[in-house]
């Protein structure tokens, strides 16, 4: 917190009030998820593509 004061000119009174989230590690989302967003871009007609899941499941930026 003090490196975020110091760096970015935010006077030392924010230093009690000021509250940091912790972040999970980023992750894909659960296979069902994704099978239904396709399902309802394809019944709004969004896409008319069948993609696969292999398609469209990319984890090189989680690995």
């Amino acid at each position: 917190m003090d490196i975020l004061i110091q760096e970015s000119g935010f006077p030392e009174s924010v230093k009690d009030t000021w509250f940091i989230s912790d972040f999970s590690n980023a992750s894909m989302p659960p296979e069902k998820e994704l099978r239904e967003v396709l399902n309802w871009l394809q019944s709004k007609n969004f896409t008319n593509s069948s993609y696969s899941l292999e398609e469209l499941w990319d984890k090189s930026f989680i690995e």
